[in-house]
């Protein structure tokens, strides 16, 4: 019962993908096709229940709005946890879906299981270690930023004073629930029941959240990890050209350099190729990610001013903001890191002893180098960069949504 995928990157993100059965289940259990048919079944029927978790939280919401008495509060409550999951949605439609995206993670695995003997496997798996080993210190403060939240979610409401409703010579005392979601009986006479079930729609849609966005996260971090080790290998241009001619035996010099730098051509093409690829099947949703981001941090921060003051809501509303603030670094500064590190590829060449080499090879490497200036996008909807600017952007907005609010 193996698990196919072997680069590290894609095992920092398959244990708890795996769990909720939204890994790529086309490269889980490669040699039993008997498992790999239950876990695809699985994976449906764990998407089925969050799309229709889903759908009831948008029915509450509609609820709201349409009601003669408007909640603000309620509302925005509602829009705080709506916005991410539609968006998570979305990522696993296209992650079960989007024959683009099963190509990015299969050139994961190839470029991990297709070494070079060309290359220095020490000197590059130290650089692959590092860069995998920060993601993974990363990818567990955010876990935890979000496993402190969702806790907070669920001891809210026994924290939180209930609401007493006057209805006409009667009063009705209205207790909170984690989130804010229709059901088909009455919460408040079967709270229990209520509160059981919503709890666990929560604990679905917060690890359904991280699992995501930790996937799609590396999925970023990949391009960055590649693009550091062909620095590396630019720098050294000289020693890798020595290896090639002991490898293959060639008397040459500048034959050994041709042969040297087109490989180091096909390293860089095999990265455009790839980024290029995201883009094809993300930067739609992406795009939609980059709209909402800001009505969705937004949303949260009108309850500290709409609600009682107490300890607790000042807890959700500061825990949200971190969490949020957060997973927008994880998406923006680590696409912009891609984005200088291919800008700096030139330079890394410039480094090299290109000036020893032949005419014909200053050639190649100019060409390259002219290349290698233009930087490489991770892009949302055809027309916007993702890069602290973008980041700065929401946040800019989320500012201005709030005043809106308020």
């Amino acid at each position: 019962m193996a698990i196919y995928p072997k680069c590290r990157l894609i095992q920092i993100s398959m244990i708890s993908s795996s769990l909720l059965g939204t890994f790529p289940w086309q490269f889980l259990f490669q040699d039993n096709k008997t498992f790999k048919n239950m876990y695809a079944m699985y994976s449906k029927l764990m998407l089925g229940h969050f799309t229709l978790f889903l759908f009831t939280a948008q029915l509450q919401l509609w609820i709201l709005i349409t009601d003669e008495e408007l909640m603000r509060n309620a509302i925005f409550a509602n829009l705080s946890v709506t916005f991410i999951y539609n968006i998570t949605l979305a990522k696993q439609l296209i992650i079960m879906l989007n024959s683009n995206f099963r190509a990015t993670i299969k050139q994961i695995i190839e470029t991990e299981n297709c070494k070079s003997p060309i290359e220095d496997d020490e000197v590059t798996n130290e650089i692959e270690f590092k860069m995998v080993q920060r993601s993974d210190k990363i990818v567990k403060c955010y876990g935890f930023l979000l496993i402190v939240l969702t806790i907070l979610f669920f001891v809210k409401p026994f924290l939180m004073t209930p609401t007493i409703v006057s209805i006409g010579n009667t009063t009705k005392v209205i207790r909170d629930l984690p989130i804010s979601s229709w059901l088909p009986f009455d919460e408040q006479e079967h709270y229990s029941y209520a509160y059981i079930w919503q709890v666990l729609n929560a604990l679905q849609g917060s690890t359904y959240v991280a699992s995501t966005d930790i996937l799609m996260f590396n999925l970023i971090v990949f391009p960055a990890v590649q693009l550091r080790k062909l620095q590396h290998l630019l720098k050294n241009f000289a020693h890798y050209k020595e290896k090639v001619k002991t490898l293959y035996n060639i008397a040459d010099d500048e034959q050994a350099a041709k042969i040297t730098l087109v490989y180091f051509i096909s390293r860089h093409m095999e990265i455009i190729q790839y980024v290029r690829r995201f883009n094809e099947s993300m930067e739609i949703v992406m795009m939609f990610d980059f709209l909402q981001s800001s009505l969705h941090i937004a949303s949260i921060l009108p309850e500290v001013l709409m609600s009682e003051f107490s300890v607790m809501v000042v807890l959700m509303v500061a825990s949200f903001l971190v969490s949020m603030i957060f997973r927008l670094i994880l998406y923006y500064y680590h696409a912009n890191n891609v984005m200088i590190l291919s800008a700096e590829l030139s330079y890394s060449m410039y480094e090299s002893n290109w000036f020893d080499q032949t005419p014909k090879v200053q050639q190649m490497i100019l060409i390259f180098m002219l290349r290698a200036q233009e930087p490489l996008t991770l892009r949302f909807g055809g027309f916007g960069v993702m890069s602290i600017e973008s980041m700065i952007a929401i946040l800019k907005a989320t500012y201005s949504y709030v005043m809106l609010m308020i």
